[in-house]
């Protein structure tokens, strides 16, 4: 009855008859939780975050808008996202798992300064090896790409393996950092480590174009193309879901030819600034263009 009601956007109402039942409370929260995540996954996000916040001063914990935040993020619904998220972080400025979930989304969307100021809340309360180190290395991603105070942005994944010799990105992306500031000490010492995880079936998410900078044999580089391979496929698919169905007609004389290009990189990364004069050169009386982007946008022209 409660979804029902909710599902017309009576959303009071709905709220009303769940706190009206006198369940026990963690049944109540859930029971809200349940109809709230219904609505979001049903494509009603702001009537899901509204539902929540019926019952915030009585019912609502941190790990319901956590949860929340979570699934708007599935959805792709961004702004809501964050919302949530900060909600859960005003009931509970401690939630490690929010922080951390918060700063990588922030991270994604292009919010680096954002980013980076959630990922040090996360390395303040965080008590565990490794995800501290995650934490650590979140906080040197976020500060490099700010394209500033890259020292500090090494310090951290140099904590981040410190605290966690297995931490592979953090590890790669140390590697990668100190060589864009020149730093080569230690360098036989560094990439023989790299070779030897490669070796071991991880590439720590290290893409082709880096790798070309490694001492890295054929067999070495030709698998981290394929990883990099099988995470595009692996992408490719789970955008195909959000796809219009379309069937061609084959009948038809062809007027163009449609050319598809996927790439995380359409944002201000060196790919996606030198494959714009790609573009800019082919012939649009024969082409047909159309760019499929991995990664949210960062408002970049």
């Amino acid at each position: 009855l409660a979804s029902s009601m909710a599902f017309q956007d009576r959303l009071l109402d709905a709220a009303n008859i769940i706190l009206d039942a006198h369940l026990e409370t963690h049944i109540t929260r859930r029971l809200l939780s349940e109809v709230a995540h219904e609505m979001a996954g049903k494509g009603k996000g702001e009537e899901a975050v509204e539902l929540m916040s019926a019952a915030a001063t009585e019912l609502s914990e941190a790990e319901d808008w956590y949860h929340l935040g979570l699934m708007l993020v599935e959805l792709h619904r961004n702004r809501l996202a964050i919302r949530a998220y900060q909600t859960a972080l005003r009931l509970d400025s401690k939630h490690e798992r929010c922080l951390s979930a918060a700063a990588v989304h922030l991270y994604k969307m292009g919010k680096f300064h954002d980013a980076e100021h959630m990922f040090a809340r996360q390395s303040a309360v965080s008590t565990d090896p490794e995800s501290l180190s995650d934490a650590h290395n979140g906080l040197g991603a976020a500060i490099e790409m700010t394209h500033s105070r890259l020292e500090l942005s090494v310090t951290n994944f140099q904590k981040s393996v410190e605290l966690n010799p297995n931490n592979e990105p953090a590890f790669f992306s140390l590697i990668h950092l100190k060589g864009r500031i020149c730093d080569w000490r230690e360098y036989a010492q560094t990439f023989e480590k790299a070779r030897r995880f490669i070796d071991a079936g991880s590439s720590g998410g290290l893409g082709p174009i880096f790798a070309l900078a490694y001492p890295l044999n054929p067999q070495q580089m030709c698998f981290v193309t394929h990883v990099r391979a099988r995470e595009s496929i692996a992408n490719a698919k789970r955008m195909r879901a959000e796809f219009i169905p379309w069937s061609p007609d084959y009948a038809a004389p062809i007027e163009k030819l449609g050319l598809a290009v996927v790439s995380a990189d359409f944002n201000v990364r060196p790919v996606g600034q030198l494959v714009q004069s790609i573009f800019k050169m082919m012939d649009r009386s024969r082409f047909e263009i159309f760019c499929f982007m991995l990664e949210i946008h960062d408002n970049s022209q």
